[in-house]
Protein backbone atom coordinates (compact mmCIF):
# COMPACT_ATOMS: atom_id res chain seq x y z
CA UNK A 1 0.00 0.00 0.00
CA UNK A 2 1.09 3.33 -0.94
CA UNK A 3 1.88 5.75 2.16
CA UNK A 4 1.09 9.41 1.71
CA UNK A 5 4.62 10.90 1.36
CA UNK A 6 5.56 13.08 4.98
CA UNK A 7 7.62 16.38 4.14
CA UNK A 8 11.46 16.15 5.42
CA UNK A 9 12.05 18.80 8.85
CA UNK A 10 15.55 18.36 9.69
CA UNK A 11 15.70 19.47 13.97
CA UNK A 12 16.38 22.99 14.76
CA UNK A 13 20.12 23.34 15.06
CA UNK A 14 21.65 23.25 18.10
CA UNK A 15 22.50 25.23 21.23
CA UNK A 16 26.26 25.20 20.57
CA UNK A 17 25.60 25.86 16.92
CA UNK A 18 23.84 28.93 17.90
CA UNK A 19 26.04 30.03 19.90
CA UNK A 20 28.85 30.19 17.98
CA UNK A 21 26.48 32.35 14.91
CA UNK A 22 26.39 34.96 17.56
CA UNK A 23 29.58 35.01 19.08
CA UNK A 24 31.05 35.85 15.34
CA UNK A 25 28.36 38.28 14.04
CA UNK A 26 27.33 41.50 15.54
CA UNK A 27 25.15 43.64 12.78
CA UNK A 28 22.24 42.13 10.58
CA UNK A 29 23.60 40.53 7.76
CA UNK A 30 21.24 42.48 5.44
CA UNK A 31 23.28 44.68 3.36
CA UNK A 32 23.77 48.17 4.44
CA UNK A 33 21.19 47.23 7.75
CA UNK A 34 23.10 48.57 10.86
CA UNK A 35 20.73 47.13 13.39
CA UNK A 36 22.52 45.11 16.03
CA UNK A 37 21.68 41.25 16.82
CA UNK A 38 20.98 42.85 20.52
CA UNK A 39 19.35 46.15 21.52
CA UNK A 40 20.94 47.61 24.78
CA UNK A 41 18.91 49.78 26.42
CA UNK A 42 21.50 53.02 27.16
CA UNK A 43 20.34 53.68 31.15
CA UNK A 44 19.78 50.35 32.38
CA UNK A 45 22.08 47.97 30.13
CA UNK A 46 19.61 45.31 29.55
CA UNK A 47 19.86 43.32 26.11
CA UNK A 48 17.15 42.64 24.56
CA UNK A 49 17.12 40.08 21.63
CA UNK A 50 16.53 42.02 18.53
CA UNK A 51 17.48 39.24 15.90
CA UNK A 52 16.98 35.56 14.50
CA UNK A 53 18.86 32.71 13.36
CA UNK A 54 17.69 32.26 9.34
CA UNK A 55 18.23 29.20 7.70
CA UNK A 56 19.96 30.00 3.97
CA UNK A 57 18.62 26.67 3.11
CA UNK A 58 15.13 25.81 4.85
CA UNK A 59 14.98 23.30 7.24
CA UNK A 60 11.99 22.13 6.17
CA UNK A 61 10.85 20.56 2.84
CA UNK A 62 8.56 23.13 0.85
CA UNK A 63 10.53 26.27 2.81
CA UNK A 64 12.27 28.74 1.52
CA UNK A 65 15.25 27.66 -0.46
CA UNK A 66 14.84 23.90 0.65
CA UNK A 67 17.71 21.81 -0.74
CA UNK A 68 16.89 18.22 -1.12
CA UNK A 69 20.31 17.49 -1.43
CA UNK A 70 21.71 18.54 2.03
CA UNK A 71 22.57 16.43 4.85
CA UNK A 72 21.08 16.44 8.03
CA UNK A 73 24.30 17.78 9.70
CA UNK A 74 24.56 20.33 6.75
CA UNK A 75 21.24 21.88 7.44
CA UNK A 76 21.86 22.35 10.93
CA UNK A 77 25.51 23.43 10.49
CA UNK A 78 26.43 27.35 11.34
CA UNK A 79 27.45 27.77 7.62
CA UNK A 80 23.21 27.20 6.66
CA UNK A 81 22.62 29.69 9.41
CA UNK A 82 22.61 33.61 8.87
CA UNK A 83 21.97 36.23 11.59
CA UNK A 84 19.81 38.56 10.85
CA UNK A 85 17.34 40.94 12.01
CA UNK A 86 13.80 39.80 12.62
CA UNK A 87 12.76 42.41 9.80
CA UNK A 88 15.28 41.02 7.06
CA UNK A 89 14.78 37.74 8.23
CA UNK A 90 10.99 37.72 7.42
CA UNK A 91 11.52 39.27 4.41
CA UNK A 92 14.19 37.06 2.77
CA UNK A 93 11.44 34.37 3.72
CA UNK A 94 8.70 35.95 2.21
CA UNK A 95 7.02 33.22 -0.52
CA UNK A 96 6.92 36.56 -2.91
CA UNK A 97 10.21 37.45 -2.81
CA UNK A 98 12.78 34.29 -1.54
CA UNK A 99 13.50 33.94 -5.22
CA UNK A 100 15.02 37.70 -4.93
CA UNK A 101 17.37 35.86 -2.38
CA UNK A 102 19.43 32.61 -3.57
CA UNK A 103 21.64 30.46 -1.59
CA UNK A 104 24.38 32.34 -3.14
CA UNK A 105 23.36 35.73 -2.26
CA UNK A 106 22.36 34.81 1.01
CA UNK A 107 26.26 32.81 1.49
CA UNK A 108 27.90 35.96 -0.03
CA UNK A 109 25.76 38.17 3.15
CA UNK A 110 27.32 35.58 5.65
CA UNK A 111 31.34 36.23 4.07
CA UNK A 112 30.61 39.86 4.74
CA UNK A 113 29.26 39.52 8.04
CA UNK A 114 32.27 37.71 9.08
CA UNK A 115 34.57 39.82 7.73
CA UNK A 116 33.04 42.83 9.66
CA UNK A 117 33.30 40.70 12.89
CA UNK A 118 36.83 40.12 11.88
CA UNK A 119 36.67 44.00 11.35
CA UNK A 120 35.61 44.80 14.78
CA UNK A 121 36.05 42.09 16.58
CA UNK A 122 33.23 41.53 18.56
CA UNK A 123 30.17 39.81 18.38
CA UNK A 124 27.60 38.43 21.06
CA UNK A 125 27.15 36.02 24.02
CA UNK A 126 23.95 34.08 23.99
CA UNK A 127 22.20 33.58 27.32
CA UNK A 128 20.67 30.07 27.70
CA UNK A 129 17.08 31.67 27.61
CA UNK A 130 17.90 33.50 24.23
CA UNK A 131 18.93 30.71 22.71
CA UNK A 132 15.95 28.85 23.92
CA UNK A 133 14.12 31.85 21.93
CA UNK A 134 15.91 31.44 18.85
CA UNK A 135 14.94 27.71 18.43
CA UNK A 136 11.15 28.55 19.22
CA UNK A 137 11.29 31.81 16.59
CA UNK A 138 13.05 29.13 14.02
CA UNK A 139 10.09 26.60 14.86
CA UNK A 140 7.25 29.19 14.65
CA UNK A 141 8.75 31.29 11.92
CA UNK A 142 9.16 28.97 9.24
CA UNK A 143 6.30 26.74 9.97
CA UNK A 144 4.52 30.26 8.87
CA UNK A 145 5.78 29.91 5.33
CA UNK A 146 6.35 26.09 4.54
CA UNK A 147 4.61 24.89 1.50
CA UNK A 148 2.50 28.32 1.29
CA UNK A 149 0.46 28.60 -1.75
CA UNK A 150 1.01 31.71 -4.15
CA UNK A 151 -1.92 33.04 -6.47
CA UNK A 152 -0.94 34.98 -9.06
CA UNK A 153 -3.90 35.70 -11.29
CA UNK A 154 -6.05 37.96 -10.73
CA UNK A 155 -9.41 37.42 -9.44
CA UNK A 156 -12.57 38.08 -11.74
CA UNK A 157 -14.79 40.26 -11.16
CA UNK A 158 -17.78 39.31 -8.91
CA UNK A 159 -20.51 42.11 -9.10
CA UNK A 160 -22.26 42.44 -12.62
CA UNK A 161 -20.21 44.13 -14.92
CA UNK A 162 -17.41 44.24 -12.88
CA UNK A 163 -13.66 44.50 -14.13
CA UNK A 164 -11.07 41.15 -13.28
CA UNK A 165 -8.16 42.09 -11.25
CA UNK A 166 -5.00 42.47 -12.41
CA UNK A 167 -2.02 39.66 -12.87
CA UNK A 168 0.49 40.06 -10.16
CA UNK A 169 4.54 38.94 -10.71
CA UNK A 170 7.33 37.95 -9.19
CA UNK A 171 10.35 39.85 -9.98
CA UNK A 172 12.93 42.45 -9.39
CA UNK A 173 12.06 45.75 -7.95
CA UNK A 174 11.30 47.52 -11.67
CA UNK A 175 9.13 44.31 -12.02
CA UNK A 176 4.83 45.79 -12.73
CA UNK A 177 1.89 43.65 -11.38
CA UNK A 178 -1.28 43.85 -13.91
CA UNK A 179 -3.97 46.82 -13.85
CA UNK A 180 -7.03 45.71 -12.95
CA UNK A 181 -9.62 45.74 -15.85
CA UNK A 182 -11.99 48.35 -16.06
CA UNK A 183 -15.81 47.33 -15.58
CA UNK A 184 -17.28 46.30 -18.71
CA UNK A 185 -14.06 46.06 -20.84
CA UNK A 186 -12.00 43.61 -19.43
CA UNK A 187 -10.34 40.89 -21.64
CA UNK A 188 -10.42 37.29 -20.49
CA UNK A 189 -8.40 34.77 -22.64
CA UNK A 190 -10.76 31.82 -21.07
CA UNK A 191 -14.95 33.84 -21.88
CA UNK A 192 -17.05 32.63 -18.87
CA UNK A 193 -21.10 32.92 -19.05
CA UNK A 194 -22.47 35.81 -17.22
CA UNK A 195 -23.53 35.51 -13.69
CA UNK A 196 -26.01 37.77 -12.42
CA UNK A 197 -29.61 37.88 -14.37
CA UNK A 198 -29.49 39.34 -18.18
CA UNK A 199 -25.42 39.34 -17.87
CA UNK A 200 -23.50 38.81 -21.62
CA UNK A 201 -20.97 36.19 -21.59
CA UNK A 202 -17.44 36.59 -21.61
CA UNK A 203 -15.76 36.74 -24.92
CA UNK A 204 -12.85 34.26 -25.76
CA UNK A 205 -9.30 35.95 -25.98
CA UNK A 206 -6.36 35.88 -28.26
CA UNK A 207 -2.67 35.48 -28.49
CA UNK A 208 -0.63 36.62 -31.49
CA UNK A 209 0.72 40.02 -32.74
CA UNK A 210 -1.58 42.25 -34.09
CA UNK A 211 -4.65 39.73 -32.98
CA UNK A 212 -7.61 41.02 -32.18
CA UNK A 213 -9.75 39.54 -29.54
CA UNK A 214 -13.91 38.82 -29.57
CA UNK A 215 -15.99 41.05 -28.15
CA UNK A 216 -18.53 40.12 -24.63
CA UNK A 217 -22.19 39.67 -25.67
CA UNK A 218 -24.17 42.56 -24.46
CA UNK A 219 -26.57 41.48 -21.85
CA UNK A 220 -30.35 40.41 -22.14
CA UNK A 221 -33.16 42.05 -20.55
CA UNK A 222 -34.20 42.05 -17.21
CA UNK A 223 -38.15 41.87 -17.06
CA UNK A 224 -39.80 42.13 -13.61
CA UNK A 225 -43.59 42.46 -13.01
CA UNK A 226 -46.81 41.22 -10.88
CA UNK A 227 -49.54 39.49 -12.70
CA UNK A 228 -52.91 39.42 -11.08
CA UNK A 229 -56.22 38.44 -12.12
CA UNK A 230 -55.69 34.63 -12.98
CA UNK A 231 -58.55 32.78 -12.81
CA UNK A 232 -59.78 28.62 -12.12
CA UNK A 233 -58.04 26.87 -14.62
CA UNK A 234 -56.15 29.58 -16.72
CA UNK A 235 -52.67 28.45 -17.07
CA UNK A 236 -49.33 30.14 -17.38
CA UNK A 237 -46.51 29.10 -19.57
CA UNK A 238 -42.79 29.95 -18.58
CA UNK A 239 -40.06 30.02 -21.82
CA UNK A 240 -36.73 30.69 -20.92
CA UNK A 241 -34.67 31.97 -23.46
CA UNK A 242 -31.85 29.47 -24.77
CA UNK A 243 -28.45 31.61 -24.02
CA UNK A 244 -26.30 32.65 -27.53
CA UNK A 245 -23.39 30.67 -28.26
CA UNK A 246 -20.81 30.96 -30.91
CA UNK A 247 -22.16 34.46 -31.92
CA UNK A 248 -25.63 33.75 -32.19
CA UNK A 249 -27.94 35.75 -30.27
CA UNK A 250 -29.95 34.80 -27.06
CA UNK A 251 -33.47 33.87 -27.13
CA UNK A 252 -36.03 35.58 -25.53
CA UNK A 253 -37.65 34.53 -22.71
CA UNK A 254 -41.21 35.26 -22.06
CA UNK A 255 -44.83 34.37 -19.42
CA UNK A 256 -47.67 34.15 -21.46
CA UNK A 257 -51.38 33.01 -20.45
CA UNK A 258 -53.09 29.48 -22.05
CA UNK A 259 -56.42 30.52 -23.12
CA UNK A 260 -59.03 28.22 -23.07
CA UNK A 261 -58.94 27.81 -27.07
CA UNK A 262 -55.18 26.86 -26.94
CA UNK A 263 -54.06 30.31 -27.88
CA UNK A 264 -51.66 32.20 -25.81
CA UNK A 265 -51.87 35.76 -25.11
CA UNK A 266 -48.18 37.42 -23.82
CA UNK A 267 -47.55 39.03 -20.62
CA UNK A 268 -44.35 38.91 -20.08
CA UNK A 269 -40.93 39.63 -22.63
CA UNK A 270 -37.26 39.75 -22.23
CA UNK A 271 -34.94 39.81 -24.81
CA UNK A 272 -32.07 38.06 -25.50
CA UNK A 273 -28.59 39.24 -25.58
CA UNK A 274 -26.99 40.27 -28.44
CA UNK A 275 -23.81 38.51 -30.18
Amino acid sequence: MNQRHKPIRHPVPSPATLKELYANAYFCAFPGCQAPLYKVDPESKIRTLNSTAAHICARSEGGPRWDPTQSQAENMSVSNLLALCREHSAEIDDPKKEFQYPPSLLREWKTQQLATYDALGQGWSVSESDVEALQQRIENFENTFVNTTIELGGQGGNAPGAGGGGGGVLGSSNSVGGKGGDGGHTINLNGKPGTAPGAGGGASGVLGDGAVAGEGGSGGEQVTGVISGLQPGQVLRIEVGEGGVDGREGGASSVSLVNADGSLTPLLQAKGGKP
